[in-house]
Parts: structure tokens; C-alpha cells; sequence
């Protein structure tokens, strides 16, 4: 089995621009893309369109960019960041599908910091990226799934990928995506949306009205400029909400 890199090991990584998420939240098809359009690697468990070793990285000039789900602590030092954006609904509840039920209630769970990957990091990296002044990009991972070419031209364009390739995934759309998809779920792992427009609140589905609620109104009122900035398209429609 190959080993895994630790990307603090990345060639010249603060000299690259940063890809910010918090977990499920479509960077392997991002990821996918940039190493199609490239020909570099990323950070990653595995390489998923060449190249995977530590070796290949550093002869071939390095990742094409690096990344982090804690983005919030090292942002600062990169000359360009992309931030990719999920429902909060959607990506806390499939990163811990079932430990967050254990929690008395959705602001205990949203707070906690016993967690490997605190649900604070989400609201942290969308303060960084706020307060952030170098180039950057915002893009949202239901946009990925329901306008796919306008997204991956908005991150061509920022990232100025090779138009070539670029074009050769927008031609062939659905092979890559499904190329991306498998090379996912080879490592064990389950994509639950899959490229599916349908499935992209397929996790937020088993809260109760209150449980859904609870979450909007955590954000509204906590974080209210970020909120009405960055996350207010994940508010429920009160007039379609049976209180």
C-alpha cells in the first residue's frame, strides 16, 4: 500500500493557492479537476490522475495546490485561496452521521470541540476567508452539482488552468464526473450525492422541523454578518416548514 503524504510536507506549499473546505465538501471532484488540467498532483491520500509518491511530487515542481480543512489557521500565508461553501445542514450531519445524535441538542453538538474536525472549523474558515485580502474565490458546493461547467469555469479562470484540458472535461462532462466519483469510492469511502441534483439535502432530511431550525438560527444569530454574507441560501423556507 502507498504511503500517505502529510501535506505540511508539500513542495513549496505557501508559494500555491490554498483550497479551504470543511470534509464533504466536493474537493475530490475539485481536486480532480486541477490535477486533470495540470498535470500535478494535490495533497490527498491518494493522486487521482497520476503520479503517487513524494518523489513524483517534488521532481515534477510540486503540488498544484495545497489544501486544508482548517484552512482558518494558515490562510494568511498563501497568495491565493479558494473556499468552497456547503450547506452546514448537509456536510456536519454526513461527517458525523451518527455521534452527533449523542449531543443534547444542536448547539451542544455545534460547539463541541471533542471532535476530529469540529463543526467550529466551518464558521472559523468563512470568518478567515472574510477577513482574507489577496485574491480569492468563493464557490458553493450545490452550484458544483446543479451548474458543474460554470463552476469549473469559475475555478479554471481563477486558478488559470490549461484551456486545453479544461476544455476536455467540459466536453465530457459526465465521464470525468463519473471518473472522479469512482476513484472516490475505490478507497472504501460512499458518495452519497454522486453528482446527483436530487441528493443534495438527501443528509439533512432525517432532522425534525426544530432540529432544522436549530441550526439556521445557531448561524442567524451567532454569526449574523457571515450568516446574511455567505449562508443565508441555507435558511429553511419558513412558509414551506410545517412549525
Amino acid at each position: 500500500m502507498p504511503k500517505k503524504h502529510n501535506v505540511n510536507t508539500g513542495y513549496k506549499r505557501f508559494n500555491l493557492p490554498l483550497l479551504v473546505s470543511y470534509p464533504r465538501s466536493g474537493t475530490n471532484w475539485i481536486r480532480y479537476v486541477i490535477e486533470y488540467c495540470t498535470k500535478q498532483p494535490t495533497p490527498g491520500e491518494n493522486r487521482l490522475v497520476r503520479g503517487n509518491n513524494l518523489m513524483y511530487v517534488i521532481l515534477n515542481g510540486g503540488f498544484a495546490i495545497d489544501r486544508a480543512h482548517k484552512g482558518y489557521v494558515v490562510m494568511q500565508q498563501y497568495p491565493k485561496a479558494v473556499l468552497v461553501i456547503r450547506n452546514y445542514k448537509e456536510c456536519l450531519i454526513r461527517q458525523f452521521k451518527t455521534k452527533w445524535q449523542q449531543y443534547d441538542s444542536v448547539e451542544a453538538f455545534l460547539t463541541s470541540e471533542d471532535l476530529h474536525t469540529p463543526p467550529h472549523w466551518y464558521i472559523k474558515n468563512i470568518e478567515a476567508f472574510e477577513a482574507y485580502e489577496k485574491p480569492k474565490l468563493l464557490l458553493y458546493y450545490e452550484d458544483m452539482v446543479h451548474q458543474p461547467i460554470a463552476f469549473i469555469e469559475k475555478l479554471g479562470a481563477f486558478l488559470n488552468l490549461n484551456p486545453t484540458r479544461f476544455n476536455e472535461i467540459s466536453s465530457n462532462l459526465s465521464a470525468h464526473q463519473k471518473n472522479s466519483v469512482s476513484l472516490y469510492t475505490k478507497r472504501g469511502k460512499k458518495s452519497y450525492t454522486a453528482g446527483k441534483k436530487e441528493e443534495t439535502k438527501s443528509h439533512s432530511q432525517e432532522l425534525t422541523t426544530a432540529q432544522k431550525l436549530a441550526f439556521d438560527n445557531f448561524y442567524k444569530e451567532r454569526y449574523p454578518s457571515q450568516f446574511n454574507s455567505y449562508l443565508k441560501r441555507y435558511a429553511e423556507n419558513y412558509s414551506e416548514v410545517s412549525l
